[in-house]
């Protein structure tokens, strides 16, 4: 097949001036020749290495593209949920054992992912299986750097989770707290009004009969 080509007059002339002289049509077949072997190698890498594989990850199977999730927003929703139908017995039983555990992730985070929660509210477990792909397509992408860095992608998501988490209910339980503080107070407040009440309406005391003289 013959084809024609564009070549810029300034190159042309540059190439005619070559010497020995230069097979233009040979060098273009050859230039083409390394392009395609190129080419054929790229094709063949990718279909051998999985390439498009970890790829299609980062999309959902409707097609649409795989958005890091806000584990945060989903922390203080289940939160919120969990304090709207928390029992008061586990209510306590939380923050007597809240008051035990040192704060460190591993030992909060258990209390956290394993306190009873209603039919239909959801916790770190629910929101990890609902977002599994997204996790898998980053340690995915993890090793197609090759990063060796150990990074362990699942115990950042489930930290930053329960951390959130934590941060609501404190906060429920701070105002709670202050909530009972404040009524204590109104109720000695009451209470010392009632007992001055008191000992302005007590009666005088009289002199007793038997004491004059």
């Amino acid at each position: 097949m013959r084809i024609g080509i564009n070549v810029p007059n300034d190159l042309l002339n540059r190439v005619k001036d070559l010497q020995p002289p230069v097979n233009i049509s040979q060098v273009c077949r050859e230039a083409l020749t390394k392009l395609a072997d190129n080419h054929a190698l790229a094709v063949e890498r990718v279909r051998s290495d999985g390439t498009v594989e970890r790829v299609l990850r980062f999309f959902s199977e409707d097609g649409e593209l795989l958005v890091e999730p806000d584990w945060v927003g989903y922390a203080l929703d289940d939160a919120a949920a969990w304090v709207s139908n928390v029992s008061p017995d586990d209510w306590d039983e939380f923050w007597a054992r809240h008051g035990r555990l040192e704060r460190v992730d591993g030992d909060m985070l258990w209390l956290v992912e394993h306190q009873p929660r209603s039919a239909g509210t959801k916790g770190w477990y629910e929101r990890h299986e609902e977002n599994d792909e997204w996790i898998i397509a980053q340690y995915d992408e993890q090793f197609a750097r090759g990063d060796s860095s150990g990074r362990n992608i699942t115990q950042e998501c489930r930290q930053e989770y329960g951390r959130a988490w934590l941060s609501y209910v404190e906060e429920v339980r701070r105002q709670q707290l202050a909530y009972i503080e404040a009524k204590r107070q109104a109720l000695l407040a009451e209470w010392e009004r009632e007992k001055e009440e008191a000992m302005r309406s007590r009666q005088a005391t009289e002199f007793p009969p038997q004491l004059r003289e």
